[in-house]
């Protein structure tokens, strides 16, 4: 007695969700590499500025940045003093050199992660194109 369906064999059907799966996975894998590449570049500006910031003396006046496209001038009271961010609404006073050091230390990190998201986002892509002709083939029968 031979039974006949429609539906795709059950390992082609694992298969597809597997595909799909791997498809969000790749997905969230590119929304995190644009977050990091943001924070990235924040902390090059950073590093940038602080370098400039080592060339001023106290009461120099600067330009600064208080959101998407609003300026406003401002005197800096010390440059050699910084404050970094080391947690939410926490931020500690360092030395401009002491700075300069956290700020490239946070920049390798970051760089680091966004290679281990680049290595988990190429090997998804080499498994997406070698499910790809699998489905393409059973479907096309």
């Amino acid at each position: 007695m031979s039974q006949h369906t429609d539906k795709a064999p059950i390992d082609i059907q694992q298969l597809i969700y597997i595909y799909q799966v791997l498809q969000d996975q790749q997905a969230a894998i590119i929304d995190q590499l644009n977050l990091l590449d943001t924070q990235i570049h924040g902390v090059k500006t950073a590093l940038t500025s602080m370098q400039g910031l080592k060339q001023v003396d106290k009461e120099h006046e600067i330009i600064i940045n208080i959101g998407v496209n609003a300026y406003t001038y401002a005197k800096i009271i010390d440059p050699n003093k910084i404050l970094i961010s080391v947690g939410k609404d926490i931020v500690i006073e360092k030395s401009i050199d002491d700075a300069i050091v956290t700020m490239s230390e946070i920049q390798k990190k970051y760089e680091n992660i966004r290679e281990k998201l680049n290595q988990n986002h190429r090997e998804i892509s080499l498994k997406l194109k070698e499910i790809q002709p699998i489905i393409d083939q059973t479907y096309k029968r």
